[in-house]
């Protein structure tokens, strides 16, 4: 299972460009695509109607926590994929945004309007350092019944960030977020286990990303773009995402 979403099943000009492309079709880019595209929006709901938890976000420097919780974390990109005329028109209408306003804004609210009384994912978890119109959208959310979870806006990614009083905030934070999740704290074992996975498929995507520097015809466009895309999330399926960045030369 993957967490790129196909909100609108209708193929992009993005796959048309991959599907006429003829210099070199690796293999495992083909199946690349495959894993993306065998992902659909009723598929994700078909897991959480089997049992699974998802939710929207999740898909950054968190994504290990979501996967030790046993989640699917969906990127809010996706509710930006597809129909985003007739979404931005009912945030216009519904909520009188003006028609210059931000189109991914727009979008990510009616998409979440239009889906507030039948959405099975209606849990939002967002890093607290976003735009202030990303947060209105996220307020709004919340007063259409989403359950909208914040983890507030500090990091350790710089070196002089590494206080432990900053370490122990963002600890806490996480704890938070899988208490959010789960009702209970995180199994220490398993977060190391995604933690492992994840850095060691950083580590495969900045190889392929090296060799197609080298040799940029050797893979087109497209299929660095599902790269990155997957690096989010792995498409739901991180062994398999994993085993395809090996037969791309990460490994």
């Amino acid at each position: 299972m993957s967490n790129t979403l196909v909100l609108n099943s209708s193929e992009t000009e993005h796959e048309s460009s991959w599907r006429t492309y003829k210099r070199r079709e690796l293999p495992a880019i083909t199946k690349l695509v495959s894993l993306r595209e065998a992902y659909t929006f009723h598929s994700v709901e078909r897991a959480v109607d089997q049992g699974k938890t998802a939710i929207w976000g999740g898909t950054a420097w968190e994504l290990p926590l979501i996967y030790a919780c046993d989640t699917i974390p969906v990127g809010i990109m996706e509710l930006w994929r597809g129909d985003s005329r007739k979404t931005e028109a009912i945030t216009e209408n519904a909520f009188q945004i003006p028609n210059e306003f931000c189109s991914m804004i727009k979008t990510i609210i009616g998409r979440l309007h239009l889906r507030k009384d039948q959405d099975r994912i209606n849990r939002i978890l967002v890093f607290n350092a976003v735009s202030e119109p990303v947060s209105i959208v996220f307020e709004l959310a919340r007063q259409e019944g989403y359950d909208v979870h914040l983890i507030e806006g500090v990091s350790t990614f710089k070196a002089r960030d590494k206080r432990p009083e900053v370490i122990q905030f963002v600890v806490r934070e996480l704890q938070k977020v899988a208490l959010w999740l789960t009702g209970k704290p995180v199994e220490e074992e398993r977060l190391s286990q995604e933690i492992r996975r994840k850095n060691g498929i950083s580590a495969k995507v900045r190889r392929i990303l090296e060799l197609r520097s080298k040799t940029p015809l050797d893979m087109p466009g497209y299929a660095v773009l599902l790269l990155m895309y997957g690096y989010f999330h792995y498409f739901g399926d991180p062994a398999m995402f994993s085993d395809l960045l090996d037969q791309m030369g990460g490994d």
